[in-house]
């Protein structure tokens, strides 16, 4: 008769899953068995080229810092041990009749702390009142903690006895040395953190002095911090053997405030100010410059050249108050004469710049590349300017003195094509059927020698157009500076013509317009009082 027994669904899941376990680790098992020699095979094969090859970097490199750590901690071990001989081998008297003699080692310390602490209560006034009652106890333990006493003093009071005694002495005193010394000290002694009226009493009371002498050393101390010795000190450092001198950035912070160079905005609320002490400040009007800063360091190399100073250091003392000028500051010649020459100069120095790269048997001292077109300029007149070299009538300068390379005058059609702009007038039909004519600038795709022969062209009347725009600027700079009294100086300009528009326009006053004429005058007179 066989039994069948029950068995809840719990268990079924149990008996499933040991079977699945069982299924899966005898089919791994069949696996592993049937490719044993294939696996033993591989791991063999791995063995003896890991053998066969040389260490790499990334191994040599572990390797040595493990070798350099290993000897990091043996030395630790070492100054650990040296330690803790010399803490008992060579204690002072002091320390070897209480602490030395109860628990050296710091280990042994901690380990005793540890356990006395988690036999105190757990709350820190049940604590209170078991180790209040163990040293009011007779043991000899503690009569023995209360007994000791520190006989060495904190390095803090120590000084503060010395600066005491050293006032008791010099405080009664009238000589000036005194006095000084007085001052020094308590200058010294008051500072922020005894600001207060409690701390400023209570350190008077250490020292032995009044608290209003401490108020009158605080007084001096602000005064000292906030003069203008004092914030020179603070900037002052130590110089170099070829540190510039003072007379050398007097005269290079004098070259870039002169009239030359830079220039007064019109407008009276363009201030600069900076900040040179606490609460302190010093302001400037501000100063535009009329020029880029490397033409600025070339003029002053060449009007001193015995200086030597890199553009850096230069610009490094420029006053704080002269800035770029910017394009509401911009005073200059903005006639086609100027800004074309500048623009065909550009693409001029650039073209020449890649041939010079790609044919390195050029001369460049020969065939320069300038930094600018007053550079250029210059090259093509005399030493001593006259009216012959401006209208090119001399025979010792003109154009025909600068050297051009061959690929720059080419016009063949191997050569290849250059970009480049200049203005022209273009026509153009407004209402009614008319053409007028507007100057705008357009683009051109020529080769070289059309890109410099227009350079030449322009370069030829380029002198006494700069000539001319500088003399009227320096005739108006020198009568605005020296205006007589009761004069004034009208500068007049057409300026454009407006069509005047209303808020609310009615349709048929379209066509009947107000046109208005503006004219822009600028007037300089001296102040009235």
């Amino acid at each position: 008769m066989v039994k069948v027994c029950k068995i809840s669904n719990a268990e079924k899941a149990k008996f499933y899953r040991e079977q699945k376990k069982y299924r899966r680790k005898s089919h791994k098992l069949k696996c592993y068995h049937r490719n044993s020699e294939k696996y033993n095979k591989n791991k063999t094969a791995k063995r003896n080229t890991k053998v066969q090859n040389s260490p790499s970097i990334q191994a040599v490199y572990k390797r040595r810092q493990r070798a350099n750590l290993k000897q990091k901690r043996e030395k630790q071990r070492t100054y650990k041990e040296m330690y803790r001989n010399r803490l008992l081998n060579t204690g002072s008297d002091e320390h070897s009749q209480t602490e030395s003699t109860v628990l050296m080692c710091k280990m042994k310390k901690s380990r005793a702390i540890h356990k006395l602490r988690n036999a105190l209560p757990k709350t820190p006034d049940d604590r209170v009142v078991v180790l209040n009652h163990y040293m009011s106890s007779k043991s000899p333990t503690a009569q023995k903690i209360t007994s000791l006493k520190r006989k060495i003093s904190c390095v803090s009071e120590q000084i503060v006895s010395n600066i005491k005694t050293f006032i008791q002495e010099k405080k009664h005193k009238r000589s000036t040395e005194s006095l000084t010394v007085m001052n020094i000290l308590s200058a010294s002694v008051s500072g922020e953190n005894i600001s207060s009226n409690k701390k400023k009493s209570k350190a008077a009371r250490k020292l032995g002095l009044q608290a209003r002498r401490l108020s009158g050393g605080e007084r001096i101390r602000t005064s000292v911090l906030k003069s203008e010795k004092s914030c020179f000190e603070l900037t002052k450092r130590r110089t170099r053997t070829d540190a510039t001198s003072d007379n050398t950035k007097k005269l290079a912070y004098e070259f870039w405030t002169s009239p030359e160079n830079s220039r007064t905005t019109g407008n009276k609320s363009d201030i600069k100010r900076t900040k040179i002490a606490p609460k302190e400040y010093v302001s400037h009007s501000i100063q535009i410059l009329e020029k880029t800063q490397t033409e600025i360091y070339l003029a002053f190399k060449n009007k001193y050249p015995e200086i030597t100073m890199c553009q850096r250091l230069f610009e490094s003392y420029k006053p704080f108050f002269v800035s770029p000028v910017r394009p509401k500051d911009r005073n200059t010649c903005c006639c086609r004469m100027h800004v074309e020459v500048k623009i065909v100069f550009k693409k001029c120095m650039e073209l020449r710049k890649t041939i010079l790269k790609l044919h390195a048997e050029y001369d460049k001292e020969k065939f320069a590349v300038f930094e600018n077109i007053y550079e250029i300029s210059n090259k093509t007149l005399c030493n001593t300017v006259t009216h012959d070299c401006l209208t090119r009538n001399c025979q010792n300068c003109g154009v025909s003195k600068l050297m051009f390379l061959n690929e720059e005058l080419e016009k063949s059609s191997n050569a290849k094509d250059v970009n480049w702009e200049k203005y022209e007038y273009l026509k153009s039909n407004v209402k009614g059927g008319k053409t007028i004519s507007k100057i705008q600038l357009v683009k051109q795709v020529t080769k070289p020698g059309s890109l410099f022969e227009y350079f030449i062209k322009l370069l030829e009347n380029f002198p006494a157009h700069q000539m001319r725009a500088n003399w009227q600027n320096s005739q108006y700079k020198n009568i605005n500076q020296n205006l007589p009294l009761g004069h004034a100086v009208c500068l007049h300009d057409y300026s454009e013509n407006y069509r005047c528009s209303d808020r609310t326009e009615l349709q048929s006053s379209y066509f009947q317009k107000t046109e208005v004429s503006i004219h822009v005058t600028i007037l300089t007179r001296h102040a009235i009082l």
